[in-house]
């Protein structure tokens, strides 16, 4: 879709010129992803950009967060993995942080869970938010199948005694 005084780029969303009224001094790109398959019903939403910030809406055209996201990724089971300035973290289809955007750096994990890092340690988080493991590793690789290479800090004492 495009017109008016600004430029909109919409893939697979159909009334958004309900929220016109609200994006009209600003161009604003939709990122539309597929649903969000629980056995609950939760309504489709996806990412969307305006004013070089990202946010969420729904497929009702609500706007379900605020423009806050310096970057935002496509929904991966049900989340989307978001830096808001401050740190990496991750927020749901209904535009709650389900992970607070507060960590230095994220490895991509399984479909459920994922490594964040907070001052120079690694945890692993479920993609419920939960910290599983506490901020104990020094060292976390990506999964791969269903798999990852994490290092524990080595205490001073150990070095010597191992050399």
């Amino acid at each position: 879709i495009s017109g008016l005084d600004e430029y909109i780029s919409v893939s697979g969303l159909e009334g958004l010129q309900e929220i016109f009224a609200e994006v009209k001094q600003s161009p604003l790109k939709v990122f539309w992803g597929a649903p969000y398959k629980t056995p609950y019903t939760i309504p489709q939403s996806t990412v969307a950009y305006k004013d070089g910030k990202y946010g969420i809406i729904s497929s009702e055209c609500e706007i379900l967060t605020d423009f806050k996201y310096i970057h935002m990724e496509d929904f991966v089971d049900g989340l989307s993995l978001a830096h808001n300035g401050v740190g990496y973290g991750y927020v749901d289809h209904r535009g709650n942080e389900i992970i607070d955007c507060v960590h230095d750096d994220v490895k991509q994990g399984t479909s459920l869970s994922v490594f964040l890092k907070k001052d120079d340690k690694w945890a692993l988080f479920s993609k419920y938010g939960e910290n599983l493991t506490g901020f104990c590793y020094s060292n976390a690789a990506n999964f791969s199948n269903g798999l990852s290479a994490v290092s524990l800090p080595m205490p001073i004492c150990c070095m010597y005694n191992c050399i």
